[in-house]
């Protein structure tokens, strides 16, 4: 079968447009810069040691001592040759600089979607911009949630593969929805994975409702098990991953703690207060069309025209101090801790999907309004509890995620898809000119008049006063002139949004007196949309934020206090970085040193509950527990120092006592007792009670016990002991991998002191391994391969099948 390469020329074009957008925003790339993003720069510190051991070995460690005292390495850095999805994915980090290459993924996702629905090429450019320049989408990248926007990506031509194989597509459908799922599932971020979900079942559910009333039961049942097929394809080509995950979460923050009682916020997933502690305002959803409604970011560059920059330098604040200060001038007014950006989908965007709430008919219309209002209600979380307590305590796996503002990446689909299927429709002449005239005023009213509002009147609903405000009351007028710049902000926007909205409504109004094509009206919001979103961007990713490309491959510099403490030798031991910000907050120290603190999504919860109760009260006896053997503090005049601590006890020690406690509370209480030595005693929950019952532990004088190799995955002691021995290991318990062997045969071990390992020692001499081996990675790497092979012959065939065709 030949190929008519005319019918792609169309395609290549817009796939070059693309190509120099993403170049052309990013241009400091072409001179080799990189983008410095915060949470890269935190995934540095955590993988160095992961990083270095590569480089030696040619693998990732599945576990390092890098922060937290240790923890498994699986979402850090993670070998996984037998994820054949994986190798595909990666050509994403490849294919051009970054943060280039997931600019262009954002488009080229949503550009197949439209190919695939049967958009015409400008169209689907129009589409393509609209949701990639999405300024969510360009903020994280900012940010450097680098996994979230590959998933964020992929979710274009997932729902594009799912309505191919509703249409009846079932060979090609069912193998581009499963590659396209595993790809998606690769990514690694599974809260937009579950977002994704929430809008395929909807669509499912409203495309199953249309399909029973035109009686195609058959269609929809084998649609809907093909669906399901793909999916159970794309988790088993992703297997290790998944499982492995699967298995962590359990022990982490994201499965609860111990400590809470049963039903207790917490107990079996995140605690409310700290996974809705990012929801959005109900009035901050408006954000969407207006993009300064509430602010903008927590610091904007607001310029030397505003009232702020007037007060300070009236003030005799001295002008370069002034002018910093309105560079990263405190704006924002909303509900959120914090935020770098608002979420804008362009006003003329929302324009567009209003008129098509308005004037379509048909299952799309409800999927997709029905996906826009779920995001932006369930964004709203701790607002608006009455939603949200439903889904938080009722609906399968949701209290594993924080940050419910996120929902609203799948309204940032549902937006510029609606609008691009009304466009279509209305270049296919299906829609009544009355209808569409009717729904033109409509939305011209709601959506214009809504702006209209807030250029006339923008303190109306607002005061503009904001919690940061408090910290300026000694400085007389700031906090008021921090308010007028607010206003004003929204009111620019405000009249911007206008502007486009008026330009969306005219070009449709001139449509309908024949006036001019869908076509060219295409052309003409392709520009006016493109360039109100490139503008709004800029103001959170711009060409400030590059840097010296070194700067980013080495973003920490060692300090004297640093290089002091390398000087020691010892094999092993832990540092707790006190000196510059909050230790659980970063991980510069992991770059360096095995970090007590450090920072990450996904802590072991045995590990927050102690840092909460006794490391952040600074209590030695369990700093001593962790070898703490340097502090590193501030001390004035001087800078940051190292002190030595000499009472650290050491990798490995012996104790004599037994102190057994009857549930996990009082475990944890006990271990940080003043009257409580870790040194001698041994705090274990009763569950383990087997391990040392009927055993007595003489203190011997001539036991010891020493570290004498360290290896992320391995470490290897000397014993040597008259008597029977219990010992203690200042290493994180965590049974899913780590096993214990004396003299190469497996023994058992548990858990003492709340979050240490410990094991009963025979007499005499012996050599202690404690080696890390999960079985569920092993096991998922079968797994994944087996599925790679199926998925790969699935694919071979849906692309064969045409030409097999053709030629019988």
């Amino acid at each position: 079968m030949g190929i008519n390469f005319k019918n792609w020329l169309p395609h290549l074009w817009v796939i070059l447009i693309m190509l120099a957008a993403a170049i052309i925003y990013n241009s400091p790339v072409l001179t080799g810069k990189s983008l410095r993003m915060e949470d890269m720069t935190q995934v540095a510190g955590m993988s160095k040691e992961l990083n270095d051991y590569k480089e030696k070995e040619g693998r990732y460690p599945l576990w390092t001592n890098a922060l937290f005292g240790g923890m498994p390495a699986y979402q850090i850095a993670m070998d996984v040759p037998n994820m054949w999805i994986a190798q595909v994915g990666g050509i994403v980090y490849k294919w051009l600089p970054n943060p280039a290459n997931l600019l262009l993924l954002y488009f080229l996702g949503f550009y197949l979607l439209m190919v695939l629905l049967g958009f015409s090429p400008w169209q689907g450019l129009l589409g393509a911009f609209a949701f990639g320049f999405s300024t969510y989408n360009l903020i994280i990248i900012d940010a450097g949630h680098i996994t979230k926007a590959i998933a964020i990506g992929f979710m274009p031509p997932v729902l594009g593969a799912l309505i191919l194989l509703f249409r009846g597509k079932f060979l090609s459908g069912f193998a581009l929805l499963s590659f396209m799922l595993a790809l998606q599932l690769y990514a690694y971020h599974y809260q937009i994975t579950y977002y994704l979900g929430m809008m395929i079942a909807l669509y499912v559910l409203v495309k199953g409702i249309d399909l029973v009333r035109k009686k195609q039961l058959a269609l929809f049942a084998t649609a809907s098990g093909l669906s399901v097929a793909a999916l159970v394809l794309a988790v088993a080509a992703n297997f290790t991953s998944f499982s492995i995950t699967n298995e962590y979460s359990k022990e982490t923050m994201r499965g609860g703690s111990e400590l809470r009682a049963a039903g207790e916020s917490g107990a079996t997933g995140l605690d409310k207060e700290y996974a809705l502690r990012w929801s959005n305002g109900i009035a901050e959803s408006f954000t969407i069309l207006i993009p300064n409604f509430h602010g903008g970011a927590s610091g904007s560059s607001i310029g030397e025209n505003s009232e702020t920059y007037e007060v300070l330098t009236r003030g005799g604040v001295p002008r370069a101090q002034a002018q910093s200060f309105v560079k990263q001038a405190p704006t924002y007014f909303g509900d959120q801790p914090g935020v770098a950006g608002p979420t804008y989908f362009g006003a003329l965007i929302v324009f567009l999907f209003v008129l098509a709430l308005f004037v379509l008919d048909g299952p799309a219309k409800w999927w997709l309004g029905s996906v826009a209002l779920l995001s932006i209600v369930l964004s709203w979380g701790k607002n608006f509890e009455l939603l949200t307590d439903i889904f938080f305590n009722h609906v399968p796996y949701y209290n594993k995620f924080r940050a419910v503002a996120m929902s609203l990446v799948i309204a940032s689909l549902a937006f510029p898809l609606l609008a691009m299927i009304l466009l279509k429709r209305m270049e296919a002449g299906e829609l009544a000119k009355e209808k569409l005239k009717k729904g033109l005023m409509y939305a011209g009213a709601l959506v214009g008049g809504f702006c209209a509002l807030f250029v006339l009147a923008p303190g109306l609903f607002f005061d503009f006063t904001a919690p940061v405000d408090a910290n300026f009351s000694n400085f007389p007028g700031l906090a008021d002139a921090l308010m007028a710049d607010r206003a004003s902000m929204l009111r620019s926007d405000a009249i911007k949004s206008l502007l486009l909205v008026a330009l969306g409504f005219g070009a449709i109004w001139y449509h309908l007196q024949g006036k001019l094509s869908v076509q060219r009206m295409v052309v003409v919001f392709l520009v006016a949309n493109t360039v109100d979103l490139w503008a709004t961007n800029k103001r959170y990713l711009n060409e400030e934020d590059f840097v010296n490309k070194r700067q980013v491959e080495q973003p920490f510099e060692a300090t004297p206090a640093d290089l002091q403490i390398l000087q020691d030798t010892t094999l092993h031991y832990r540092v707790y970085d006190l000196g510059n910000r909050n230790p659980f907050n970063e991980n510069r120290a992991g770059y360096f040193h095995k970090s007590l603190g450090g920072y990450h999504a996904a802590k072991l919860s045995r590990y927050e509950d102690v840092k909460v109760q006794w490391l952040e009260t600074g209590n030695m006896g369990v700093l001593n527990a962790f070898n703490t053997r340097y502090f590193i503090t501030n001390q004035e005049g001087v800078g940051l120092i190292p002190q030595f601590n000499p009472d650290a006890y050491g990798n490995a020690w012996l104790v004599s006592n037994v102190l057994m406690v009857p549930n996990a509370r009082a475990e944890i209480d006990t271990m940080g007792n003043p009257a409580i030595s870790l040194r001698q005693t041994a705090v274990v929950d009763q569950r383990f009670a087997s391990f040392v019952e009927g055993k007595s532990f003489t203190p011997d004088s001539t036991a010891s016990i020493r570290l004498i190799s360290y290896h992320p995955e391995k470490l290897v002691y000397d014993f040597t002991a008259a008597s029977e021995q219990l010992a203690v290991f200042s290493e994180v318990y965590y049974e899913k991998g780590w096993k214990a062997f004396v003299d190469g045969q497996e023994a058992p071990h548990f858990r003492a002191d709340y979050l240490f390992r410990a094991m009963v020692i025979p007499a005499g001499q012996h050599q202690i391994e404690f080696r890390f081996e999960p079985d569920t990675y092993y096991r998922g790497e079968k797994i994944s391969l087996a599925a790679s092979i199926l998925l790969l012959l699935i694919c071979l065939g849906a692309l064969a099948a045409p030409f097999l065709k053709k030629k019988a």
